[in-house]
Parts: C-alpha cells; structure tokens; sequence
C-alpha cells in the first residue's frame, strides 16, 4: 500500500476535521478508507466538495491523539 501525502488548499490553520472517503468493500459501505483530507472549521464544508473524494462514502469525523495538520491536507491511501 502506497501513502500519499498532498496539499490542495492553502490555508495555515490547524485542522479540527478529517473528512473521509471510503470504497465499499465487502458490502459495507465503509469498507476500505482511500482518502482522508484534513479541514479547518471554516473550510469544512468546502474540502468535503474535493474532488479526490467523488464516489466515495464521506465521513467527518474529528482528528484523534495529538495529530496536527495544516487545513487542505490530503492523505491517499492505495
């Protein structure tokens, strides 16, 4: 498995969002986690419109443990 790490938005602030984008897998819906793009509250909204999650299963969920990220970050998992 391939990690890709990308910025697509430029914005210094700290992220208090992970949207997820999920594949269904074995009949789930939430089956395989292919993209999580990291989000500021005030681009929430906007970074759930990327494209890099089109035909996924969006979840947003909060960053868990001390991860920090600059909003915009997106993390490709293949």
């Amino acid at each position: 498995m391939a990690i890709t790490f990308t910025d697509v938005h430029d914005c210094a602030e700290t992220t208090v969002y992970r949207i997820e984008g999920y594949n269904l897998r074995d009949g789930l819906a939430h089956g395989s986690l292919d993209v999580a793009l990291y989000a500021c509250d005030a681009h929430r909204g906007q970074l759930r419109e990327h494209g890099a999650l089109n035909g996924l299963t969006i979840h947003t969920a909060r960053p868990v443990g001390a991860f920090t990220s600059s909003c915009g970050e997106l993390v490709t998992y293949q």
